[in-house]
């Protein structure tokens, strides 16, 4: 089960949220031990200090884009 935590500042569309979803990922709004991805935009936060020294992979929308199933 993924977790994904979005960065408010990401202009991923609701559908493509929809989709991670769907195929067993959950989109999540905090940070936690248990997060595998922060699907970051231009202007990261805290989130990102965090997912850092958490040793969370951060990703781009075009990342997030390849993963997901056509």
């Amino acid at each position: 089960h993924t977790r994904l935590v979005r960065d408010w500042s990401s202009d991923v569309c609701s559908s493509d949220l929809e989709i991670i979803e769907d195929n067993g990922g959950k989109v999540v709004a905090s940070i936690s031990k248990n997060t595998d991805y922060l699907l970051s935009g231009e202007k990261t936060g805290t989130k990102l200090d965090k997912a850092k020294a958490l040793g969370i992979k951060v990703i781009s929308e075009q990342k997030l884009l390849k993963m997901l199933p056509q």
